[in-house]
């Protein structure tokens, strides 16, 4: 099941895990424009392939995407991402529409403690669900554009009229 698994830190996130994983999490890259990352954890993934990303344009965390996105068939999960400083939660966020853009065919989800994030393509999306491994909380919210006519079926509260959300 993981024999295709890439892991990959962003920056600063590789001194996090380290610390949390007393040195067991070793990603396979080091992505981003290093100015976060301690020395001394650079010199510990001395195993890693290094990649460093000058860009200011972009975050740590697209240029990790953009780094991996031709290595991936089908699916990111990014640790994280979800907490912590508010203009970073938002990075994230853009993170999501900007890979939906440049890797359409590439599902990118956002996975921390009690929330899982992804951004759907426009269009129709049918999203089935282990219901074992839901917590039965649900929402749904428009990034980016407008959405209309959203219809949901099998949650507590289904959206059965035509609805608009405007961003």
């Amino acid at each position: 099941m993981y024999s295709n698994l890439v892991r990959v830190a962003a920056d600063g996130a590789a001194d996090k895990l380290r610390e949390l994983g007393n040195g067991c999490f070793i990603p396979d890259i080091l992505c981003g424009d290093l100015d976060s990352v301690s020395a001394s954890t650079v010199k510990f993934l001395r195993s890693s392939v290094i990649l460093k990303i000058p860009d200011q344009d972009s975050t740590d965390f697209t240029k990790c995407l953009r780094t991996i996105s031709n290595k991936i068939v089908e699916n990111i999960v990014a640790l994280g991402g979800l907490c912590g400083r508010f203009d970073h939660v938002i990075g994230c966020l853009n993170s999501l529409s900007i890979n939906l853009e440049e890797n359409p065919h590439l599902r990118l989800f956002l996975l921390h403690s009690e929330s899982l994030v992804t951004l759907l393509p426009k269009g129709e999306n049918h999203i089935h669900l282990d219901l074992e491994l839901c917590t039965g909380k649900c929402g749904l919210a428009p990034l980016g554009f407008p959405v209309e006519n959203v219809y949901t079926d099998g949650l507590k509260w289904n959206l059965s009229k035509s609805v608009y959300f405007d961003s």
